[in-house]
């Protein structure tokens, strides 16, 4: 996984511990885009060029130091927190979610900074490092 927006973020003694991995569902719901659009004609492959690019455009890390969910087409928005100021690790985990082996991960920082990954793979397992890394 390429993390060109991350790599150049990195601080001295920084380095990326573990990728947060799209779920193959992402992949699943591109899919129904494409035949979405491709039934009506193009009137929605719009939507599914859109959704394409916000999937190859997001890097999403944990570093030794921080967490890091970078978004963005054309315009970037990066949210981070730093391990030591990390107060909470919630899983919000729908049916599908169960089913399939997905959740969103909401890491909540001291005051009122959040960062939000969805459609993670290996939730918990995400978690746990999140968890083990924090200061």
């Amino acid at each position: 996984m390429k993390m060109k927006y991350i790599n150049t973020t990195l601080v001295k003694d920084e380095e990326i511990i573990e990728p947060i991995i799209f779920h193959w569902f992402v992949r699943f719901e591109l899919f129904i885009w494409l035949l979405l659009g491709i039934i009506t004609f193009g009137v929605l492959l719009p939507v599914f060029i859109y959704k394409v690019l916000s999937y190859k455009t997001t890097e999403r890390a944990l570093t030794n130091k921080r967490v890091i969910n970078k978004k963005g087409i054309i315009s970037r928005k990066s949210e981070e927190i730093k391990h030591n100021r990390i107060e909470t690790v919630e899983i919000v985990q729908s049916i599908l979610g169960r089913i399939f082996g997905y959740a969103k991960i909401e890491v909540y920082g001291i005051g009122s900074n959040s960062v939000v990954f969805n459609m993670v793979k290996n939730p918990l397992s995400i978690k746990k490092v999140i968890e083990e890394n924090t200061i």
